[in-house]
């Protein structure tokens, strides 16, 4: 401050306001409150006045306060002073220093671009300005938080992918000045979530051949579709149902699922992808062994022609397990087999568990031990013809497929060898044939069957025939006639003819005949050595009616005898009819083999001699007489057989048989036939005339009788005889 004195005056001089400095002021930012200029100290009493060089006036006044003074913040860009003014002596002082103060532009202001959603899997969206200075930088904020800061490069600005969701605002910077400006805009990031991440199943090694193995997903959620990949290319597509998913069967790959939400698009991978590969199966060697084999022995040997080591081998007869066993590298034997049965072989490597069946089987077969045996048959029996050539046919059972043969005749082999032999027999030949079996198992494998021969010469058949009844029967009553043949063979044939007409077939014929009728039976034979093929037999029917003979007796010398007399008694018959019978009874006891009209011998006193006549024309109608003769008591001679053969044949019978035979006698003499059971009850009863002492009868009993033991009774005037004889009908 200066002052100029003109002339002399008294000049009191008054302190100066202390000098303080000014500060502050310098650049800021345009559209804040500005910078403050300052006073480093202020004494009271002093006003401060501020004064920009780029205003008229004063821009603003404080008092001192004793200490530093601050002028606020100010806009105003120029040269600041700061005056002091003592308010008592107006003296002023000029503060020391002359800030200024700047206004610094801010940064253009641009909009922020970018941003949206995506999926958490991907790598962000990209946030950046349409436009940036050089010189500016410009910061990336989410929300409060810094992210990124970047210069400016004069064009467009990119601040990379961003990962994090959020709303992005841009803040650009002076890199100079400091001052800043907010981009116009955001950029709004949103992460959106990914599908849950669940787990392949089945991938793995399938065995070469197979179907592969089935491809899973432990999980899955609605609204998310699936994709299996082999490599890159999608094979197979699901929805998600909330639960596991299946995606069929696959073979030799490289797999993997993509999970895509149907909405957002975004996708995950699911966990646990691989490889799926075929394992080698095992190699395929051959089953051997086998066979057939007799039931009881050891069996037969199963084994494999070569195996490899790591792999197991199971046996199976069937759909059976037999057994297993570890392979050795070289061949492989699973021992004797006994059950019958297909055995196969199945082959697992015991690592991956692929399994091969082996080639071939081995089938095992028991047989049964069987029994051969041999029949010899000739088609004819073994009773032939003189003279026939006959052959012989070995029929085997169990004789295998190439039995042999050895044929012998009465010890002695001869040369045949196949089935049959043929030759001319002679009686009691016997015919030896051996077989030697082919048949597996047989036991023993040699049998023989012998055939006796019986060789009959030539024979004519013939025909006997019976009569119940006799061929003298009483009118009306019923006849049946028997035939019994001889030669007749095995099946005879009986045609009955009555009066020359045909009337029944069989053994026997049953009618009642007319007085005159002729029966006649004819056999047609089968005899194996017949000279004709049939023979016949007729009878000729007498039928009477009831006469009652009439009987006197004649006694010579008469019926008064001496002691030891012989008296001859002579029945003679009246109204006698045909035929005649006669019984003379001692007492009323009948006198066996008295049985003429003519009786002699000795008697007792005062025996009474009867004599029954009975005639026989078929009625048996009965008449009698008799004599009292007076003699001395006298003893009574039996007279016996002389050298007589009586036979009954056959025995065992049918009930039909023969008597024949001699008596011993040449004279013509009556026999009564009588047959009794054990019982002693008579069931057939005749007398017969043997002429010569030769009789030749053939009797026939009733068809209904029980088989069992029966006695003939043969009685004649001079002798009896008892055969026993069985009938088995």
């Amino acid at each position: 401050c200066s002052t100029f004195v003109t002339g002399i005056a008294t000049v009191n001089v008054d302190s100066l306001p202390h000098v303080y400095t000014v500060a502050g002021g310098g650049g800021y930012c345009a559209g804040t409150s500005g910078v403050n200029i300052t006073l480093s100290g202020s004494n009271t009493g002093i006003t401060y006045s501020l004064m920009n060089s780029n205003i008229l006036g004063t821009v603003a006044s404080l008092p001192g306060t004793g200490g530093p003074l601050s002028f606020g913040p100010l806009t105003d860009t120029g040269t600041y002073i700061i005056w002091a003014t003592d308010g008592t002596t107006t003296c002023t002082s000029e503060m020391s220093g002359t800030p200024g103060v700047v206004m610094n532009p801010l940064p253009a202001i641009d909009t922020v671009t970018g941003g949206g959603p995506y999926c958490a899997s991907a790598s962000g969206v990209n946030v950046g300005l349409d436009n940036s200075d050089p010189g500016v930088n410009y910061s990336l904020y989410n929300g409060a938080l810094l992210s990124i800061t970047k210069p400016g490069v004069g064009a467009s600005l990119d601040f990379g992918a961003i990962t994090a969701g959020g709303t992005y605002t841009v803040s650009a910077a002076n890199a100079i000045t400091g001052c800043t400006s907010n981009m116009y805009g955001n950029a709004i990031v949103t992460v959106l979530a990914t599908p849950v991440v669940y787990t392949i199943t089945g991938i793995g090694n399938y065995c070469a051949g197979g179907s592969g193995v089935d491809i899973m997903l432990n999980g899955s959620d609605t609204g998310i579709t699936y994709t299996l990949h082999d490599l890159i290319p999608a094979i197979a597509t699901l929805p998600g149902t909330g639960s596991s998913l299946d995606f069929g069967t696959h073979t030799t790959g490289l797999y993997t699922i993509v999970a895509r939400n149907n909405i957002t698009s975004c996708t995950s991978n699911m966990a646990g992808a691989g490889i799926v590969s075929a394992n080698p199966l095992p190699a395929v060697h051959n089953v051997t062994g086998g066979g057939s084999y007799c039931a009881g022995s050891a069996g037969v040997p199963v084994g494999m022609n070569a195996s490899d080591t790591g792999v197991n081998y199971t046996l199976y007869n069937g759909v059976s397990t037999v057994l297993t066993t570890a392979g050795t590298g070289s061949t492989l034997n699973f021992g004797l087999q006994t059950a019958a049965g297909t055995y196969t072989v199945e082959a697992v490597n015991a690592m991956t568990g692929c399994n091969s069946n082996m080639a071939d089987s081995a089938i095992v077969v028991v047989n049964i031990p069987v029994t051969p045996s041999v029949s010899v048959s000739t088609g004819v029996g073994d009773t032939v013809c003189l003279g026939n050539i006959i052959t012989f046919t070995a029929t085997p059972v169990n004789g295998g497929g190439s039995p042999v043969y050895q044929w012998y005749i009465n010890g002695t082999g001869v040369p045949a060898s196949t089935n049959s032999y043929a030759y001319t027999p002679a009686n009691g030949d016997v015919v030896k044939t051996v077989l030697i079996s082919s048949a597996v198992c047989a036991a023993p494998d040699t049998v023989s069957s012998t055939n006796t021969m019986t060789v009959e010469t030539h024979a004519t058949p013939s025909i006997a025939l019976s009569l119940n009844t006799g061929n003298v029967v009483c009118s009306g009553t019923s006849v049946t006639f028997s035939a019994t043949p001889s030669y007749g063979g095995g099946l005879p044939i009986f045609d009955w003819y009555l009066n020359g007409s045909s009337v029944a077939a069989g053994a026997s014929y049953t009618y009642t005949p007319a007085n005159g009728d002729v029966v006649k039976v004819e056999l047609t034979s089968n005899f194996t050595c017949a000279t004709v093929d049939t023979a016949w037999r007729s009878v000729v029917m007498s039928v009477g009616s009831q006469i009652t003979p009439v009987v006197e007796i004649i006694a010579n010398p008469g019926n008064n005898i001496s002691v030891g007399q012989v008296d001859t008694l002579t029945a003679y018959v009246t109204n006698a009819g045909s035929a005649l019978t006669y019984q003379w009874l001692i007492n009323g006891i009948p006198t066996a083999g008295a049985t003429t009209s003519v009786y002699r011998s000795t008697f007792n006193n005062n025996d009474s001699v009867t004599c029954q006549v009975i005639n026989h024309n078929g009625c048996n109608v009965e008449g009698s007489n008799y004599i009292k003769i007076n003699v001395f008591p006298v003893g009574i001679t039996q007279v016996t057989f002389g050298t007589g053969d009586v036979r009954l044949v056959p025995n065992p019978n049918k009930g039909n048989f023969s008597i024949k035979g001699t008596l011993g006698k040449t004279t013509d003499e009556e026999v009564t036939m009588e047959v009794t059971d054990i019982l002693g009850q008579v069931i057939y009863k005749n007398k017969v005339i043997v002429h010569n002492g030769i009789i030749d009868e053939k009797i026939q009993l009733s068809s209904t009788l029980a088989n069992g033991m029966y006695m003939m009774n043969l009685r004649s005037d001079s002798d009896s005889k008892v055969f026993h004889f069985v009938i088995e009908q």
